[in-house]
């Protein structure tokens, strides 16, 4: 183990991300701040231009209750809640990385300051909402990708990729599924010509595995291609994100310019949402995000109840994400695929349950008639042809996968339950509930 390269992943990483989890005070013109009730001038305190070790501090602080400076703190958090030991200058290493990532937002926060008569600037961390601080209206908002980048912290540590164990990456602990990876060699003479333009095969097989109209599906390169291109396709003018939960809905709103806010879970609810509450939320949205089972919580939400809320808002977009659902007991009973609702897309990855993030393959899901909005934005060949075999082999061999599906459900339930109790055994780490291959957890230092 690399504590070092865990430290980078899990503090480094996220300060990468620093628009999604730093909130700060900012307010146009004379008013007052929302959050604290200050009226003052322009300016840009000293201590948001300098010393952003303290604010890793800060945030290690707020979760773990530990009291102390920047490179202590971070020193009894590794030791008390995640038991391992590090020394001063690997920490001072982390922070030095996690600093240099950082500045430029604090950069733009101050030169934003003194361009617009901000009249607040003050350090809070949590969710960034849509109002207040916009960095692609700056031009300087540039999407990063979400989850730990181990190519460039490999690079920086002098090591190999696979060596840096990436606790934000949730595939499958036992995938690919046997002999996938055998075809897929045997295949490999597939890269020496262009694939199928449309990917139509491939879009057949999945429709004949799960019983759907294939012109109600659309193939493309991940999830990810789909999810960047919702605001795009449907013209989303406003929308809300059930969280917490995973940032790329955030950010495809971001590049298209497109408002959106959180419908967030509360920890009193284990970080399951309220249906009921939910209903009053998204009054004034025209498009609504759902991760279920959700990234990174692993709460879930019965198809029976989305059904519902979709039905209750006929004039809205729902868009299930079940990437993650194969990973649940049943899961295939509670799929929104081949509901045959109006508003609804669904988008249905390989990468996670079959562990090939990779190849980039994903499908979207939905009425034909918003299929066919984005089949006008698909460029040809956005599958490739690995990528397709792979699918070829997943849709066409059904009883050895679904084999291989059950054994990864048994094998998670285990282990899951085995991994928490040790983890809420410590009397330091309160383990909420989950359906998934991962789950959320609260640090309860003493």
């Amino acid at each position: 183990m690399n504590p070092l390269g865990i430290g980078f992943v899990t503090v480094g990483e996220a300060f990468q991300k620093s628009q999604d989890i730093i909130q700060c005070h900012l307010i146009l013109n004379k008013g007052k701040c929302h959050n604290c009730g200050k009226i003052v001038k322009a300016k840009v305190p000293k201590d948001h231009q300098t010393g952003y070790g303290p604010r890793i501090s800060a945030l290690i602080a707020e979760m773990s209750e530990i009291q102390g400076n920047s490179r202590e703190t971070v020193r009894t958090f590794c030791k008390s809640v995640l038991s391992f030991s590090i020394s001063i200058g690997a920490i001072q290493s982390v922070v030095d990385r996690a600093s240099a990532a950082l500045k430029p937002i604090y950069d733009k926060i101050g030169e934003l300051a003194r361009e617009n008569d901000i009249n607040h600037v003050d350090e809070n961390f949590g969710l960034l909402p849509q109002r207040g601080l916009n960095l692609q209206d700056s031009g300087d908002f540039m999407i990063q990708g979400h989850g730990g980048n181990i190519y460039d912290i490999s690079r920086k540590l002098g090591c190999r990729p696979f060596d840096i164990i990436d606790m934000s990456s949730n595939v499958n602990p036992l995938g690919p599924p046997p002999g996938l990876m055998g075809y897929l060699k045997e295949n490999i003479d597939l890269i020496t010509a262009l694939p199928e333009v449309d990917a139509k095969k491939i879009s057949n097989e999945f429709a004949h595995r799960y019983g759907l109209d294939p012109e109600c599906i659309l193939p493309g390169n991940g999830t990810t291609q789909f999810i960047y291109a919702i605001p795009q396709v449907l013209k989303t003018k406003k929308a809300i994100i059930f969280g917490p939960t995973y940032s790329d809905y955030a950010d495809a709103c971001h590049m298209h310019n497109v408002e959106f806010d959180y419908a967030i879970a509360e920890e009193s609810n284990l970080f399951k949402i309220d249906i009921d509450l939910a209903k009053k939320r998204i009054e004034g949205f025209d498009t609504v995000f759902i991760c279920n089972p959700n990234n990174p919580t692993g709460t879930f939400i019965s198809a029976q109840e989305i059904k519902a809320l979709c039905r209750s808002f006929t004039e809205k977009k729902f868009i299930i994400d079940e990437s993650y659902l194969s990973f649940l007991e049943d899961g295939d009973k509670e799929s929104m695929m081949g509901l045959d609702l109006s508003n609804v897309i669904i988008l249905n990855s390989m990468s996670k349950v079959f562990r090939i993030p990779g190849l980039r393959i994903g499908f979207l899901i939905g009425p034909k008639s918003i299929i066919d909005r984005f089949r006008q934005y698909r460029l040809p060949w956005s599958v490739n042809g690995i990528a397709q075999a792979a699918v070829h082999y997943l849709m066409t061999r059904h009883v050895e996968i679904d084999r291989f599906i059950e054994k990864t459900r048994d094998f998670i339930k285990t282990e899951r339950k085995i991994f928490s109790e040790m983890l809420e055994g410590s009397g330091r780490i309160k383990v909420f509930p989950s359906t998934t291959v991962f789950f959320t957890g609260k640090a309860q230092c003493r």
